[in-house]
């Protein structure tokens, strides 16, 4: 009894909770329009105007554009085996900042780094790049990494380099 009216006193309230919807591989390849494997080719800060959806933390987050080098098409149509992804990271001085902590129940973030393959589940935008369908303030739920990254030129009985 005790210890149910401390976490009632002291855990989390309502008032922290940020809702997100949560998709499975389906839902968010039906909601897409293009979906990738791809390999991370660059990314750089943009100077566009932060999305609407990330507004309330202009402060802390910045907007990107990471380019993929395409693999495979899982879905849709991708002219130039390359697709541009407009999406939001930490600025630098902020992630210094929160080294061990973050912004409590914020976004989650897509992190895209090189040495990785990803699938992501993508819809175009007006301007030609593509944005994750999850949405900006949880473009992580629509980029996932593949593991582990393996050679595809291995002898299927060795395991060996052809």
């Amino acid at each position: 009894m005790t210890l149910f009216i401390l976490f009632a006193a002291f855990g989390p309230g309502p008032e922290t909770a940020r809702p997100y919807i949560a998709m499975n591989y389906a839902a968010m390849l039906q909601k897409s329009d293009v979906a990738v494997i791809g390999v991370f080719v660059s990314e750089r800060a943009d100077r566009d105007p932060i999305d609407a959806e990330m507004k309330s933390l202009e402060k802390y987050v910045e907007g990107v554009t990471t380019k993929l080098r395409v693999v495979c098409v899982l879905k849709g149509e991708v002219k130039s085996g390359e697709v541009a992804v407009r999406h939001h990271r930490m600025r630098r001085e902020e992630q210094r900042s929160m080294v061990g902590g973050g912004l409590g129940n914020g976004p989650m973030l897509a992190a895209i780094q090189a040495e990785n393959d990803y699938i992501v589940f993508l819809r175009k935008r007006a301007d030609g790049r593509f944005e994750c369908v999850s949405g900006h303030m949880d473009s992580a739920c629509s980029v996932k990494r593949l593991e582990p990254r393996a050679p595809v030129d291995l002898d299927p009985r060795t395991g060996k380099p052809l």
